[in-house]
């Protein structure tokens, strides 16, 4: 059984295209969540291994939620940030909130793939 993707965003459409490349490079075990509080509830009570969040969600924030995943006891979770703008200074905010990497939204998903397979190696 593989590690455990969630993938967490604020677009149905967006979140199944992600979970069918992550099914494409062999991560089967992705769970979609389109809420911040979702999120939360799931990581306390079920944490993923890896999660992928939108830093736009409906109820929330992506960088906020980073923060509060980090107080948690969950420091094996990796969390890549995704965002619509290729700025230097979201980087440097997703390193600061904890985040393990920022990629910049794109239709082709590949660095996000790459991305993924550098924080979450298959084993």
């Amino acid at each position: 059984m593989g590690k455990k993707i969630l993938v967490v965003g604020d677009s149905q459409k967006d979140l199944a295209a992600i979970r069918r490349q992550l099914k494409k490079y062999g991560y089967d075990r992705v769970e979609l969540i389109l809420t911040a509080k979702e999120t939360l509830q799931k990581i306390k009570s079920d944490p993923p291994a890896l999660a992928i969040i939108s830093t736009q969600i409906s109820d929330g924030d992506g960088y906020d939620i980073c923060k509060q995943i980090r107080k948690m006891s969950v420091d094996h979770m990796k969390i890549i940030l995704l965002n619509g703008l290729a700025e230097m200074n979201n980087v440097q905010h997703a390193r600061d909130v904890g985040a393990d990497d920022l990629v910049v939204k794109t239709s082709d998903y590949l660095f996000l793939m790459d991305t993924v397979r550098k924080v979450l190696p298959r084993k």
